[in-house]
């Protein structure tokens, strides 16, 4: 108490100087506190309406609408009574049905003004929007190894109205592939592998499609699968009426059949309605009835299609598979906030 009845009793003026020298950066302190106390406050009302503009965004692209990050930022923020002055929000898609916003607000510093003028915040939402089909089951079956040509086999999903291509689903993880996904080759390896079946998922809007690799005159050899002429083809599958069309850049690739059991998918099976492998120069079947889940479809490919103008033998059977169909929504739209 005496200490500070000198410091006011005190007219030499150095204590005053001293004083002034000390209580501006305390100031100083105290405004960076209050000011980064709102900025972080704004920050957060940031990223709530960073997080529920990127969840609508990604449910609305499920259901295939688009719409204007900004606009549904500005939205969000007006509903919630946030009043945050120079915002700003980017959306971009990061993958299918997956969206990231990134959202900007200026906060101007009060107390610490004459130090910063103003702080920019920063924030990163991403979410994804998934809704669950039936599974596809593939069996990887009847591969034929008679054919000189090397005959890959892989699947995908097609996106019609977005004219995509895309990595199928796991239907066990949920999780989607990066690339296409191989099923079968016609290698001697290939075909001796036991049977396996993969279960797979195609998202909303889009069907289960096929990838045909062939490679002239390739199959016993590694080099000339690296060297020799390729060719690839691709279904792009659309739905009409609920029956799969095959979109193939050359008529008569593949052979589809239906069939109600997996007998009748069977090739040698005394139920079988499948044509067997002796019979070439024939016109394809050509499926035109819905495939419920639980039936299953038949594909045979002629890797040497006739109408490249090229030889063919047209026997519809250089690489075969069965597939289970799928394909039917199952349950209600899951939006989640990701990374």
């Amino acid at each position: 108490m005496q200490a500070v009845n000198r410091l006011i009793a005190d007219r030499s003026g150095a204590t005053a100087i001293a004083f002034a020298l000390t209580i501006v950066p305390l100031i100083a302190i105290a405004g960076a506190a209050v000011d980064y106390a709102r900025a972080t406050s704004v920050k957060a009302d940031l990223q709530r309406a960073a997080d529920a503009t990127a969840l609508h965004l990604a449910r609305e692209s499920l259901l295939g609408r688009r719409h204007d990050a900004q606009a549904v930022f500005t939205a969000v923020l007006v509903e919630t009574g946030v009043d945050v002055l120079g915002t700003s929000a980017t959306g971009a898609f990061v993958g299918t049905h997956r969206v990231q916003v990134d959202a900007t607000a200026v906060v101007p510093m009060t107390l610490a003004s004459f130090l910063m003028p103003r702080v920019d915040v920063g924030v990163t939402a991403t979410a994804a929007a998934t809704q669950r089909t039936t599974p596809f089951e593939i069996e990887r079956a009847n591969l034929s190894v008679e054919a000189a040509d090397y005959n890959e086999l892989r699947v995908y999903c097609y996106h019609e109205r977005r004219s995509e291509r895309l990595g199928v689903i796991h239907s066990e993880s949920g999780l989607r592939e990066d690339g296409f996904l191989k099923i079968a080759d016609n290698t001697d390896e290939g075909v001796a592998a036991a049977p396996q079946t993969l279960s797979v998922e195609c998202g909303p809007g889009e069907a289960l499609s096929y990838h045909l690799i062939n490679i002239r005159n390739a199959r016993t050899s590694a080099a000339a699968r690296r060297n020799n002429e390729r060719w690839d083809h691709y279904t792009d599958t659309t739905m009409r009426g609920g029956v799969a069309q095959y979109n193939t850049q050359y008529r008569d690739l593949i052979e589809t059949i239906r069939c109600r059991t997996a007998e009748e998918c069977e090739p040698g099976h005394r139920d079988s309605i499948i044509p067997g492998n002796a019979q070439r120069g024939r016109t394809p079947a050509v499926n035109t009835e819905v495939c419920e889940p639980g039936e299953y479809m038949y594909f045979g490919w002629e890797d040497r299609p006739p109408h490249i103008g090229q030889w063919t033998d047209q026997d519809y059977d250089d690489i075969r598979v069965v597939m289970r169909c799928g394909g039917d929504v199952l349950g209600p739209i899951s939006v989640a906030l990701v990374e």
